[in-house]
């Protein structure tokens, strides 16, 4: 299959990145129910929740904690560690914390802030971001523990490294296509790139996907009729976790046009159509994750709506996958998970569940499990408080009879919680699991759930984990 190359227009660097700690204004708040705010945040189960607030840098008007994104580096040969990385959209700031390092978390002082400055990064830097933990930019040239920053506006981005003092900004693309208004990493070392960018507005608002190779900007040539008319394919992507090998496996959505393609990217970068999944339902496809909930290997599609028609998500299930290749239907209806009602004092009804979704191993089980956004939910009275549902994977799939809600001790009107919700990696070297962390854009924190309630994710279970979930 061809592919059109768009060549580097340019490849910019900028001055250093502040990497000064201990710079910010901010300070890690931890929430109480009682009094005492310096306490944790008691959800239930007395699990710690992280809440940070607002970064020195945005303004009151920016929408912190609307982009985020949880990512692994290790830059020279050290020990792996995480980063969770937050931002206000196009144009705003970027602030990047420790997750996981040196055998415990640390997310009280940021690590660095970038973007902030004039010139730093191109001028629409932070619709999305993106960790890249290698990028190999030339034969010769490879960098580490970068965090790409998507500039729709130039057609580019800025990428931030940690074995580099400049910010590199790339474009290529062309600017009307909205590149990078999605996005995330492909596995390190496929020859096809180091991640792949949606573009609702290219193809004359059809839509469409690029790949970053190197220092190139490529759009992946998909069949002709994939994406629908002013369907905007690429509002949003998912790249399956464990894509390794030459190939990776990508769910990107069309939201209006009521869709969602399931590719194959090769290593030279051509693409094959795996399925195409519509469905009439008001807001589908507002949102996907693609990652593996029942344990047999291969990942599944979940797909969330765009705060519209039901609270709820539909998964498709990996075992029903058409075969064949071409924007065949998928094999079996989905399983609909609606708004579990499991916490009296959240209410389901008009929560906008599934707003966004995200799929990792929170429990240490190996197999995914499910982070749904519900920014409209109410919470002890309040209206848009939001609320965040996790639902355990398992043989059997997911199980929402088990699942957990969380929300902030201290709920306000229009806080929104779940608006974005993500997963960074933790306990690497010790019990690797993910965490999972949801913005707040009311309230402009970002809260990191260091205990889900989830059997083998509680202070009852006894292990190192057990021991980290009980109050700090």
């Amino acid at each position: 299959m061809a592919e059109r190359r768009n060549g580097s227009d340019f490849l910019r660097f900028h001055g250093p990145v502040s990497l000064t700690l201990g710079i910010f204004s901010m300070l890690l708040v931890l929430v109480a129910t009682a009094c005492n705010p310096l306490e944790f945040d008691d959800l239930a189960n007395a699990a710690s929740t992280r809440v940070i607030p607002r970064a020195s840098g945005f303004t009151s008007r920016d929408p912190f904690g609307s982009v985020l994104e949880g990512y692994v580096v290790s830059v020279g040969g050290a020990a792996a560690e995480s980063r969770l990385a937050v931002g206000a959209g196009p144009g705003t700031p970027v602030v990047i914390y420790r997750g996981w390092a040196n055998g415990d978390f640390d997310l009280a002082a940021p690590l660095s802030d970038t973007c902030d400055d004039p010139g730093d990064c191109l001028d629409s830097a932070g619709a999305a971001l993106i960790g890249i933990p290698r990028w190999p930019l030339s034969g010769i040239e490879t960098l580490e523990g970068c965090l790409m920053a998507t500039a729709p506006a130039e057609g580019g981005f800025s990428m931030i490294c940690e074995s580099d003092p400049n910010i590199r900004s790339l474009g290529g693309a062309p600017a009307d296509v909205a590149l990078g208004t999605s996005g995330d990493a492909v596995a390190p070392g496929l020859d096809l790139g180091v991640a792949i960018l949606g573009a609702p507005r290219a193809n004359s608002g059809a839509g469409g996907v690029y790949r970053v190779e190197g220092a190139m900007i490529v759009e992946i040539v998909l069949p002709p009729g994939t994406a629908p008319s002013a369907s905007h394919l690429g509002t949003d992507l998912d790249v399956a976790d464990g894509t390794s090998g030459t190939s990776a496996r990508v769910a990107v959505t069309a939201p209006d046009g009521g869709r969602v393609v399931v590719f194959t990217v090769a290593s030279d970068g051509t693409a094959t159509v795996d399925a195409c999944i519509d469905d009439p339902a008001l807001g589908f496809a507002g949102s996907v994750a693609y990652g593996d909930v029942d344990g047999d290997g291969a990942p599944d599609v979940i797909v969330g709506n765009a705060g519209e028609g039901a609270d709820e998500v539909r998964v498709y299930a990996s075992s029903a996958a058409p075969v064949g290749g071409g924007c065949m239907a998928w094999g079996a209806a989905p399983t609909i998970v609606t708004c579990p009602d499991v916490d009296p004092g959240v209410v389901c009804a008009g929560s906008n569940f599934g707003v966004d979704v995200s799929v990792g191993d929170l429990d240490g089980d190996g197999i995914g499990d499910l982070v749904v956004g519900a920014p409209a939910a109410v919470v002890a009275g309040i209206e848009r408080a939001g609320a965040v549902f996790f639902i355990p994977g398992g043989a059997g799939g997911l199980d929402p009879t088990a699942a957990t809600a969380r929300t902030h001790s201290q709920p306000g009107i229009d806080d929104g919680v779940g608006g974005v919700v993500e997963v960074w990696p933790s306990g690497l070297g010790v019990a690797p699991r993910m965490e999972p962390s949801a913005g707040s854009v009311g309230r402009q924190a970002v809260l990191s759930f260091l205990c889900t309630g989830l059997p083998g994710d509680r202070p009852a279970d006894t292990s190192v984990v057990g021991d980290r979930c009980v109050p700090q």
